[in-house]
């Protein structure tokens, strides 16, 4: 019988809820889920309850209770033990609760709310560490009741699952993650690997390529369609955009009132709604706006700003989680003549300081531009594009524009983006980018980013499919 623990997640709940039921009647699966106080996802999993899954409801971590017990020299080896077995070191978890006990790494973000934890990791700058043993104690304490064999949920992002990732590898239980694709729409993966990348698509892509396939006319069909009328290639990205797009203020209104029927403080989440509008009146000064016809007059490189905090930034290119060192950075990069836009992404509007601004907009050769204009004619006019890992190289891509990544991506495969693994070296790449034709021919360059897209579709499972389809993956990747 398999042991599996199970982190429910609100990213595709009915996936897991449908996946875990199968293992527990098909499978034999004895099932561990770790999920908090939440009458709503009670209530959706209190099938898999009622069928014998255990439940272990994680601790306030941010208590002093059992303050002896965690600085315990036994624990603090058992976590460098986890470091030692993944090269990564446990306080990147701190970095990754950014919004709460890493919020001393938060720069130029407004917090209204501010909580309990980030007060006191601000106050006393040796607190998130003992949160950190807390919650390590914590993980340990399950894996030693409930002795799992496979541990399923979705990213590694948030501390508690970071944990668990880390203490898995020390354990030598497979840890796998439910992952949405970056390239399709409607398709997602199993994986085990950290950055959450496709772990089948490269061998596919090789061979593919190793054998001169012919690419298939959906491959074409998709790149035909996107140079013709670019969009958001991010299933969870379009997903979050095309959701904030179809709100109105009645919306807004209803989550008022049902904050207010669930005893949660109103008034300081209408303080914080109408702060964010008055902030967005106040710093549109500092956004500049082109139409097409005058991006074709400029010499520039174009640097999209990220969502903060994100997991990954923070988890997966931490070197460039804070974006205002990053464009600083590349600002000092610039060739003669070049300007660098950057772009503020939609959710960071109207939560920054307007410092923030005024710092960028100072930087020598910086543009800022606003986030409601569509990001496309800035991809599609610019000389060359540089992100540390965000899926705007891959429309760059898409749209034959040079590309620089930062990072490690998902579209590293097809060989067809600049990867500055030095970054000391940026102008090296940048001057490279920008005085080197395409390293492959036309018909080349297209049948590589084809193959690569048809090795995705073959790789990865429909949205739609059942439990059964999603153990057949899970399986092949234990293998």
């Amino acid at each position: 019988m398999k042991r599996v623990l199970c982190f429910p997640s609100s990213l595709r709940t009915d996936i897991f809820k449908d996946l875990i039921k199968y293992g527990q009647e098909a499978k034999g699966w004895n099932v561990g889920l770790i999920f908090p106080r939440d009458k709503k996802k009670t209530e959706i999993f209190s099938e898999i309850l009622n069928l014998g899954a255990k439940r272990y409801i994680p601790p306030d971590f941010y208590s002093e209770k059992n303050a002896e017990e965690i600085e315990s020299e036994k624990l603090k080896i058992i976590i460098k033990e986890c470091e030692n077995a993944t090269s990564l070191s446990a306080s990147r978890i701190i970095l990754n609760g950014e919004r709460a006990m890493g919020k001393a790494y938060s720069e130029g973000l407004y917090y209204l709310r501010r909580s309990r934890l980030q007060k006191a990791s601000l106050s006393d700058n040796t607190y998130p560490e003992k949160v950190v043993l807390r919650i390590f104690q914590y993980v340990i304490k399950v894996f030693e009741e409930f002795r799992p064999e496979l541990i399923i949920s979705v990213r590694y992002g948030s501390p508690l699952v970071f944990a668990t990732y880390l203490y898995s590898k020390r354990s030598n239980i497979p840890h796998i993650v439910l992952q949405h694709s970056r390239v399709l729409k409607n398709r997602m993966f199993w994986t085990n690997d950290f950055l959450l990348h496709n772990p089948f698509i490269k061998n596919v892509f090789d061979n593919k390529l190793e054998n001169n396939t012919e690419a298939s006319d959906e491959s074409y069909d998709y790149m035909t369609e996107f140079r013709k009328k670019p969009f958001i290639a991010s299933y969870v990205a379009s997903e979050k955009l095309g959701i904030l797009s179809k709100r109105t203020w009645l919306d807004t209104y209803k989550g008022f009132y049902s904050a207010f029927t669930n005893n949660i403080p109103v008034l300081p989440k209408i303080y914080d709604h109408y702060r964010i509008k008055l902030m967005q009146l106040c710093h549109r000064k500092f956004f500049k706006s082109y139409e097409a016809d005058d991006l074709k007059k400029i010499k520039y490189i174009y640097y999209p700003l990220h969502l903060e905090p994100e997991m990954m930034l923070n988890q997966y290119a931490a070197l460039w989680h804070n974006q205002r060192h990053t464009t600083k950075f590349i600002s000092t990069m610039l060739p003669i003549g070049y300007k660098l836009i950057v772009r503020e992404h939609i959710k960071n509007w109207g939560r920054r300081y307007k410092e923030y601004y005024k710092y960028l907009t100072r930087l020598p050769s910086v543009i800022l531009v606003g986030p409601l204009e569509s990001q496309f004619k800035y991809i599609q006019n610019a000389d060359l594009i540089i992100t540390d890992n965000g899926s705007t190289g891959w429309e760059g891509l898409l749209l034959k524009k040079p590309v620089i990544t930062l990072e490690k991506t998902f579209y590293d495969v097809p060989g067809l983006s600049i990867q500055a693994t030095k970054p000391s070296k940026l102008d090296k790449y940048i001057l490279k980018a920008l005085n080197d034709v395409n390293v492959y021919k036309s018909n080349e360059y297209d049948c590589r980013l084809r193959l690569f897209i048809d090795a995705e579709d073959e790789t990865t499972l429909s949205v739609e499919c059942n439990a059964e389809d999603h153990v057949q993956m899970i399986n092949r990747l234990l293998n």
